[in-house]
């Protein structure tokens, strides 16, 4: 998955301090969005095309994604959520809130 956060631009939203985040699987975006360039810490930019989603194993961070435990110490931890279940993060109004993914299935 893909998160691409967001800020309104245009009507009463903008200046609010809301933001929106985008959650969207890497393939549909590139197909949906051709010219997306990727900001790359090494090299600066490089096409869309090149990047390398993490569901592909020669990622960065593919076998840390499907180990089943975390890379650093979790000292609170929710019985509502397995590790690494993947949430939907919403704040709004100086409130904080997080819903698993599976709630929107």
């Amino acid at each position: 998955m893909v998160s691409i956060p967001g800020v309104p631009t245009l009507g009463s939203l903008v200046g609010s301090g809301i933001e929106l985040e985008v959650l969207t699987i890497w393939s549909n975006w590139v197909a949906e969005h051709p010219d997306t360039t990727v900001l790359n810490n090494d090299t600066g930019i490089y096409p869309a095309d090149s990047y390398k989603p993490e569901i592909q194993g020669d990622s960065a961070y593919y076998v840390y994604r499907n180990q089943a435990n975390t890379m650093f110490p979790v000292p609170q931890r929710s019985s509502d959520l397995a590790t690494k279940d993947q949430v939907f993060g919403l704040a709004l109004g100086g409130e904080a809130r997080a819903y698993p993914l599976a709630v929107f299935e």
